[in-house]
C-alpha cells in the first residue's frame, strides 16, 4: 500500500512541475503579447503653455520643481514653514495653514485655474500624446532625465519584463473630468494598437491592451472600462489606490476663499502622514 501511495505521490509531483512549467510560459506568453500603458495619477502629467515673447513652451506644472513650487506657497523657507505648521496642529488650530496655502496655491498655480463652466483660464497643453512619443523606448532615449515616464518604479519593472519598446505612458490633462479624460484614453488605446501592429509580424499583430492605472488614473481607466469596456480593447487592468469616489482637494486648492480649504484636523494629519511615507 505504500509503494502504491508513494509512485501516485510521486505522479501527482511530477504532474504538479509540468503544470507550473505550462501555467510559466503561458503565463510569459500572456505577459509579453498586449503593450502595457501607465495611466498615472492626478498631477503626474507635465503641463505647458507658449510663451508668447520667446515662442517656446513654459513648464506651468511638473513634477521636476513642484517641490520649490509648495514651499514657495507657503511663503517661506521648508524648515521655517513645518515648523510653524506644527505649532498650529499643537494648537488645534489648522485655519492658518488652510489660508495661508490656499493664498499661495492660487498664486503660485494660477494659470492652472478653469472657469466654472470647465473652460481654461490660460490656454494650457501636455506633452504629445501619441504612441510613437509615450512609447518608453522613446522617452528613455529622448528624455534620459525622466520626463514624461511617470510612475518610474513601476514601469520600470514592466519594461524589464517585456521590454520598454511594448510599454507606453498615458498623457493627459489632470483637470479633465473623468469621462474626458476616459474619452481620450478610447483615442489614445486605439493609437497604440495601430502602432504595435505596424512594428509587429502577421502572427503578432494584437487587438488588446493591457492597462496598470495609479491613483486618479485608476478613476479615469475605471470610467473608461464603464463607458468602453464593452469594446473589448483591454486584456488586463490593474488599478492601484484608485480614487473611483473622487476627491474635492484640487478644487479646493484652485478656487480659494476666505474660508480656505475644507480640510479637517484627521484628514489633514492623514494627508502629511502619507506625503511623509512616501
Amino acid at each position: 500500500m505504500k509503494k502504491v501511495l508513494s509512485v501516485v505521490l510521486c505522479l501527482v509531483m511530477l504532474m504538479s512541475a509540468c503544470m507550473v512549467g505550462v501555467t510559466a510560459a503561458y503565463e510569459e506568453k500572456q505577459l509579453t503579447k498586449y503593450p502595457v500603458i501607465m495611466v498615472a495619477g492626478f498631477m503626474s502629467s507635465t503641463v505647458y503653455k507658449l510663451n508668447e515673447q520667446t515662442g517656446e513652451n513654459e513648464v506651468v506644472f511638473g513634477w521636476s520643481d513642484a517641490a520649490d513650487k509648495v514651499v514657495g506657497a507657503g511663503g517661506g523657507s521648508l524648515g521655517g514653514i513645518i515648523s510653524e505648521f506644527g505649532e498650529y496642529l499643537l494648537a488645534g488650530n489648522v485655519k492658518p495653514i488652510a489660508k495661508r496655502l490656499g493664498e499661495g496655491f492660487n498664486r503660485i498655480f494660477a494659470d492652472l485655474k478653469c472657469n466654472p463652466d470647465g473652460s481654461q483660464t490660460t490656454p494650457l497643453f501636455t506633452y504629445e500624446n501619441t504612441a510613437e512619443k509615450t512609447n518608453f523606448k522613446y522617452l528613455q532615449e529622448n528624455f534620459p532625465e525622466g520626463e514624461h515616464q511617470y510612475e518610474a518604479e513601476i514601469m520600470g519593472d514592466v519594461c524589464e519584463k517585456i521590454g520598454a519598446e511594448n510599454a507606453y505612458s498615458f498623457q493627459y490633462d489632470f483637470r479633465l473630468g473623468a469621462v474626458d479624460a476616459a474619452e481620450e484614453l478610447r483615442t489614445y488605446i486605439d493609437d497604440v494598437i495601430d502602432y504595435t501592429n505596424k512594428n509587429r509580424e502577421a502572427d503578432e499583430q494584437i487587438d488588446k491592451v493591457n492597462i496598470i492605472a495609479v491613483s486618479h488614473g485608476g478613476q479615469v481607466t475605471g470610467t473608461y472600462l464603464a463607458l468602453y469596456g464593452d469594446e473589448g480593447k483591454v486584456n488586463n487592468a490593474v488599478l492601484t489606490i484608485p480614487a473611483l469616489g473622487g476627491a474635492g482637494i484640487a478644487y479646493d486648492a484652485f478656487n480659494y476663499n476666505h474660508d480656505g480649504f475644507t480640510f479637517g484636523d484627521v484628514g489633514l494629519l492623514v494627508f502629511i502622514q502619507h506625503a511623509m511615507l512616501m
